[in-house]
């Protein structure tokens, strides 16, 4: 009886953490992170190796093991006492290994710092955070503190030269920002919108025939395919049915650092060398006189060719240029879907983008306040030295989080601020209250890009089609982001075939 309670007891201490772990937002999350889900798993593997042998052992190595496992999780609640270290500067919150409210309610950061105040502290997993909701107090921690401050990592930023531009040194960031601000221009862009405005009608027209045919389809891989493919265009000068294109939109989905866990470290390496390869032959394609040579709009690599063209030969420009391709358009995808859900949930907005004309922007301020309201959660960084911030202290190596979700939910900033609302926007929002693409030097440069694409969806579905939602489901927590539910599925029915019917 003795042995089979220890057994239970050394069980409880360890299901919090495996309860997490084996999550499905965890396991996404890991494939970003292969080493250190590998790790976390590993963990549990060898303390239920542990567990057994101990077992096996006898009552001595059993009593012991308990023994000890209990001492460590009694430290551990005492360190997880929402007051810890707060006589020391630390704020307020719980350290508690493993916690699962982020992973299972959105409201929970929101209901943390209804608790504790706009500075608190919590456990990302297993790794320390100190939690900021306010865009106020978030501009001046990063004003006072800029110099103290790192960005965050991911494990593939290694294969690039410098690493990804969010994560590199300061004076190789500066450099290479004035690189992509300029890639990312007015200039480059608006060549590219009715590419773009094409791009997006023939996938919905695709998916109104394919929704016809099979009761309906889900929204995610349509979107996702009219993304990957208006990209290619606009950074490569690429088609999808072209040879180079249809190599390079596979290499991109192989190198996807959500999808790090499927490729060892050569294997990246082998597919670089490959999309060198295909960049050169596509230049040898435009210096013949072919592909940007005829009516389509100029690319970012094309632009590169024409005016610096040692930017085609440096790999830390044009891996970044992959990269960017890949995580902003998968980012974007992600935004698209979330436009999708708010027009199916809000419908009377869809109609007064059909029937508006030109001269107002109904579907950018629908765009605008879909990325109030959603896909905008936060931004990370993380402490390089020890901080004092409004008499709180943030210990060198903790990460800090900024909440932007929560702090465009501010009252005072927005009204019923709740509300889908897309007029609020008929006026831009007061000064620093409003950030979806981040903040100080690390912003994001795809502004203009993200909220003309999501104009483009907007009106193009709503003015060309109408539709029936025929599943759905509770939001999701994809490992980074929330997210519409997987299960949204639509049929889409062309404005023109009902109204000719009528």
């Amino acid at each position: 009886m003795e042995t089979w309670l220890e057994l239970l007891v050394l069980a409880a201490v360890c299901w919090p953490v495996a309860r997490v772990a084996l999550s499905r937002p965890f396991l996404r999350r890991a494939r970003a992170f292969p080493a250190k889900g590998a790790a976390t798993l590993g963990a549990l593997f060898l303390y239920a190796g542990l567990l057994l042998g101990a077992a096996v052992a006898g009552p001595v190595a059993l009593r012991s093991l308990t023994v000890a496992v209990v001492l460590t999780w009694l430290i551990l609640r005492w360190r997880a006492r929402e007051a810890f270290g707060v006589s020391g500067g630390l704020p307020a919150g719980s350290l508690g290994l493993a916690p699962v409210g982020p992973w299972r309610d959105h409201r929970f950061y929101e209901k943390q710092a209804a608790l504790h105040g706009p500075v608190f502290k919590m456990s990302n997993f297993v790794r320390p955070v100190v939690c900021i909701v306010g865009l106020d107090l978030a501009a001046d921690l990063l004003r006072e503190h800029e110099d103290g401050l790192g960005v965050g990592y991911v494990p593939s930023s290694r294969f690039v030269p410098s690493g990804f531009l969010r994560y590199m040194p300061p004076d190789a960031h500066r450099l290479y920002r004035r690189v992509f601000q300029q890639a990312f221009s007015k200039d480059v862009i608006d060549p590219h919108l009715p590419l773009i405005r094409r791009r997006i009608r023939e996938e919905l027209a695709a998916l109104a025939d394919e929704s016809s045919r099979e009761g309906g389809t889900r929204a995610r891989p349509c979107l996702e395919r009219m993304v990957r493919t208006a990209f290619l265009s606009l950074f490569f000068g690429m088609r999808a049915a072209e040879p180079n294109g249809s190599r390079l939109l596979a290499i991109q989905s192989m190198i996807d650092w959500r999808q790090a866990y499927r490729h060892p470290p050569w294997r990246i390496r082998r597919l670089h060398a490959e999309v060198d390869d295909l960049i050169a032959r596509q230049i040898r394609v435009w210096e013949s006189g072919g592909g940007e040579a005829d009516s389509r709009p100029p690319s970012i690599l094309h632009e590169w060719l024409l005016t610096e063209p040692e930017l085609i030969h440096d790999p830390a420009a044009v891996f970044n240029l992959l990269y960017i391709s890949v995580a902003g358009g998968g980012d974007l995808a992600d935004l698209l879907v979330w436009i999708v859900k708010m027009l199916c949930d809000h419908r009377e907005w869809a109609e007064g983008v059909a029937a508006e004309g030109t001269s107002t922007d109904l579907a950018g301020r629908i765009v605008l306040e879909t990325l109030r309201l959603e896909q905008s959660e936060y931004l990370v960084r993380r402490a390089l030295s020890d901080l004092r911030f409004r008499e709180k202290r943030i210990p060198r190596g903790w990460q800090v989080r900024i909440c932007v979700r929560e702090s465009h939910r501010d009252a005072a900033r927005f009204e019923d601020p709740e509300a889908f609302n897309p007029d609020r926007f008929l006026e831009g929002p007061s000064a620093g209250s409003y950030v979806p693409f981040g903040m100080s030097r690390h912003a994001c440069l795809g502004q203009r890009l993200t909220v003309a694409f999501g104009r483009t969806l907007v009106e193009e579905l709503a003015r060309g089609f109408e539709w029936d939602v025929v599943q759905d489901g509770p939001r999701e927590y994809g490992g980074f982001h929330w997210r519409p539910s997987s299960k949204l599925s639509l049929v889409l029915h062309p404005r023109s075939r009902r109204q000719a019917r009528g």
